[in-house]
C-alpha cells in the first residue's frame, strides 16, 4: 500500500521556489505518454526515449496495443534540491483535477543503481494496464503490480538474446535450495542483495517467460494483473485461479514450477528442441504404467485407451503426473510442437478430472495436427535440400562431399563395352 497520491501532488506543485524545479524544463516522449521534468535538456531527451522503449518491451511481452490513458509524469531533481527522508525513486498514482496519473519522483544521488529506472518505469506501465480502466480515489490505497512480474519484465529485456543463465539453475538443483513457488511469490525483492537477489532475477525471469508461453498465457497474466487488489496476499492462490492449465491444487503447481526449472537446468530454453526432439520426448509421455490392483500390479496405457483406464482408481495419479510432464516439455519444446503438446496436457488434465466431453475427437485432432507437423517439415526439408543443390547461385558446403563423389565418378574412365555403355557415350556426345 502506497503513501497518500495527493501527498506526492503538493509536494511536486506546491514545492518551496528555492527548491522547485523549472516547470518550463519538460519534455513529452514520441508516445505522448511520458512527461519528463528536468534541468538538463539532453537528459530529458533520453529518459523520454528510454522510457517509450521500456513502454514497447513490455507491452510486447503481454502482447497488448499502445492504448495508454494514464499519463506518467517522471521528475528528476539532484539531491540537494531534495528532503532528506526521500527515496531514491517513488512511483504512485495521483488524482489531479485533471485525472489521474502515475508521478515518478527520482532523487539523483551518489549511487544511481538505487533508483532502478528501468524497474520503475516497468511498474508505471503495468499500473497503467491494471488501472487505466478503474483508477484509485485520492488518498486510497491500491495494489502494486508483483515484484516478481516487474523483475522477470525487465530480465526478459536484458536478455532477450543470450536467455537465462542455466547454471543458476544447475547450481539451485544440486544444492537443493530451488526455492517454492509459493515462497517466492511471496519474496520481497526490495530486502535481496547479491546472489540471493541474482536467483530471484532468475526466477522470476522464467516464471514470466514460462506463463507467457502457456496457451492463453499473455491474456491471462493481463488479467492477473488488472485484478491485483482482489488478490490480496494469497499469491500463489491468485495464480492458480488465473492459470487453471496449471492445475487446481497447490501441488500440482508446485510439481510443474519444479519440472519447469528442472529444465532450464539442462539447458537454454531459448534454444529449444528440434521438431524431432519434441516428437521423441512427447512420445513416451502418451503411454503411463497405472496399477490395476491392490498388489501394485501395473499395466501400460496409451493416453488414448482412456475407456480402459478412467475407472481404475490409481489413474487420476497417474494422469496428473502425464499432465505435468507434458506442461514442463511445453516450455522447450519445438514452437511448431508446443500447441499439440498443450494439448496433450489440457485432454490429460480433464481425464484426471474425470471430464470426457469429445474427448475422443480432440485426441483425434492432436494426433492428426501432429502426424501432419512432422509431415510437412519432412517436405519442407526435401524441397530445401533439392532447391539448395540445384536451382542456388551460391551454395553452402552442405553438398560438397556429394557433389565431389558425382564429378569423380563422372570423370572416372572406364573400358565397359557393353550396349548400354556404347548407348550412352553416343548420347553424351551428341549433347556436348
Amino acid at each position: 500500500m502506497r503513501r497518500s497520491p495527493l501527498a506526492l501532488l503538493v509536494l511536486l506543485v506546491c514545492a518551496t521556489p528555492a527548491l522547485a524545479l523549472d516547470m518550463l524544463h519538460k519534455s513529452v516522449s514520441f508516445s505522448r505518454q511520458f512527461i519528463v521534468y528536468c534541468d538538463n535538456a539532453n537528459a530529458r531527451a533520453q529518459i523520454a526515449s528510454f522510457a517509450d522503449e521500456t513502454k514497447k518491451n513490455v507491452l510486447g511481452l503481454l502482447d497488448q496495443p499502445d492504448k495508454w490513458k494514464l499519463p506518467v509524469v517522471i521528475t528528476v531533481k539532484p539531491a540537494e534540491a531534495a528532503n532528506p527522508s526521500d527515496t531514491p525513486c517513488n512511483v504512485q498514482i495521483c488524482a489531479t483535477e485533471e485525472g489521474a496519473k502515475i508521478a515518478i519522483d527520482v532523487t539523483l544521488g551518489d549511487d544511481p543503481r538505487e533508483i532502478r529506472f528501468e524497474h520503475q518505469l516497468v511498474r508505471a506501465v503495468l499500473l497503467d494496464l491494471a488501472y487505466r480502466d478503474h483508477p484509485p480515489d485520492a488518498g486510497s490505497s491500491y495494489a502494486e503490480p508483483p515484484a516478481w512480474l516487474i523483475e522477470g519484465a525487465v530480465e526478459i529485456s536484458h536478455r532477450r538474446e543470450s536467455g537465462p543463465d542455466t547454471e543458476v539453475f544447475k547450481t539451485l538443483l544440486d544444492s537443493e535450495h530451488l526455492p517454492r513457488l509459493a515462497d517466492f511469490l511471496a519474496q520481497n525483492a526490495a530486502s535481496l542483495e547479491g546472489s540471493s537477489l541474482q536467483l530471484y532475477d532468475a526466477c522470476a525471469m522464467s516464471l514470466v517467460q514460462l506463463l507467457v508461453d502457456l496457451p492463453d498465457g499473455r491474456a491471462s497474466l493481463l488479467d492477473l494483473l488488472r485484478h491485483l487488489q482482489r488478490n490480496n496476499d494469497d499469491h500463489l492462490g491468485a495464480l492458480i485461479q488465473r492459470f487453471p492449465i496449471l492445475g487446481a491444487t497447490t501441488q500440482s503447481v508446485e510439481k510443474w514450477w519444479t519440472l519447469s526449472i528442472a529444465r532450464l537446468a539442462a539447458a537454454n530454453r531459448y534454444e529449444g528442441f528440434s521438431l524431432q526432439e519434441s516428437e521423441q520426448r512427447l512420445a513416451p509421455l502418451l503411454t503411463f504404467d497405472i496399477p490395476i490392483d491392490k498388489s501394485g500390479a501395473t499395466k501400460k496405457f496409451t493416453i488414448d485407451e482412456f475407456n480402459e483406464y478412467r475407472k481404475l482408481p490409481a489413474s487420476r495419479s497417474a494422469l496428473t503426473q502425464v499432465s505435468a510432464n507434458l506442461l514442463a516439455l511445453g516450455t522447450q519444446s519445438s514452437p511448431l510442437f508446443r500447441p499439440v503438446i498443450l494439448d496433450y496436457q489440457k485432454i490429460s488434465s480433464d481425464l484426471a478430472h474425470g471430464k470426457l466431453h469429445r474427448i475422443g475427437e480432440r485426441l483425434a485432432a492432436a494426433a492428426q495436427y501432429r502426424e501432419l507437423v512432422l509431415s510437412r517439415m519432412d517436405q519442407i526439408a526435401d524441397y530445401l535440400n533439392w532447391f539448395e543443390a540445384t536451382q542456388l547461385t551460391t551454395k553452402s558446403d552442405s553438398f560438397d562431399d556429394y557433389m565431389k563423389t558425382a564429378k569423380s565418378l563422372a570423370n572416372e574412365k572406364t573400358d565397359r563395352e557393353d550396349p548400354i555403355t556404347r548407348y550412352m557415350d553416343v548420347v553424351q556426345q551428341q549433347t556436348e
